[in-house]
């Protein structure tokens, strides 16, 4: 099986910061990263690109995006939605919970933030060799 190369990674995170530092690792490795505040804002995005089957190879999202909206419920509407998408969870290491819980809604793999590139782009890396979902 041949793997094509990853170009297109999509962040989802409430956290300015966050989006910075881990933007910049992934356009650091190569790769192309969209980075978008909220869910809403993904979501209506990821509507429009649907159609040309154009959403992302790779969502990585935080596991608690604000205050009225979890990554778990973003991974949810994305199915009700039928937008297939690797996905890797971002969380604090005291997010057991909404790992769990975004685990059950399909995501492959999280990563516990802070963490160092290297271990990051190891995820990244992994969860890319996945078959593609269909």
């Amino acid at each position: 099986m041949m793997l094509r190369q990853l170009e297109d990674i999509v962040y989802v995170s409430a956290d300015p910061w966050r989006r910075v530092s881990i933007t910049g690792v992934l356009e650091d490795a190569g790769y192309q990263v969209r980075a978008y505040g909220s869910a809403w804002e993904f979501m209506h995005a990821a509507a429009r690109r649907q159609a040309d089957n154009q959403v992302a190879d790779l969502l990585l999202i935080d596991g608690k995006l604000d205050d009225s909206f979890r990554a778990s419920e973003l991974l949810a509407s994305l199915r009700a939605s039928q937008i297939r998408i690797r996905s890797v969870v971002v969380a604090s290491f005291d997010s057991g919970e909404d790992i769990i819980d975004c685990l059950r809604q399909g995501t492959s793999d999280f990563i516990h933030f802070p963490a160092l590139p290297a271990e990051m782009l190891q995820v990244v890396h992994r969860v890319i060799a996945l078959p593609t979902i269909v």
